[in-house]
Order: C-alpha cells, then sequence, then structure tokens
C-alpha cells in the first residue's frame, strides 16, 4: 500500500509512505517514507513485477515522480 499516513479528512499530503500487510490488509505496518518533505504527494499508483516495486505519484501537483524498488 502506499498512502499518505495522515488521520484527518483532507489533510496533509505528506509524508508519503509504503505500507505492507502480512495478513491479507488486516493489518498494514510502514516499510518506509518516500516522500517527507513539506509538499503534496498524492495520487499514488504501484506496480509489482519481477523482484521490482514500481512507485508513480503526483509531486506538489507540478510533475510526475517515479521510484523503483527492489523487493
Amino acid at each position: 500500500l502506499c498512502a499518505n499516513p495522515v488521520s484527518e479528512n483532507w489533510g496533509a499530503r505528506t509524508p508519503l509512505s509504503l505500507f505492507v500487510s502480512r495478513d491479507n490488509g488486516t493489518h498494514f505496518e510502514r516499510v518506509m517514507d518516500l516522500e517527507t518533505a513539506p509538499g503534496e504527494y498524492s495520487y499514488p499508483a504501484i506496480l509489482a513485477q519481477e523482484g521490482k516495486l514500481f512507485v508513480s505519484y503526483t509531486w506538489n501537483r507540478e510533475k510526475v515522480a517515479y521510484c523503483e524498488l527492489e523487493l
């Protein structure tokens, strides 16, 4: 899961974090933060393929950011 872990509605869109569930989505634990600086990091999309995780998201509503991570 890639999301902004904020509790309020229409809250901040930072940090942008990766989470993993080991029990089919009942619980999630944070694995890492992709972005922590002030700004807006939103609309993430993720794809896992061939031992890699591909992540894209909007960066401050100006650009599309892309990450490629080894699983």
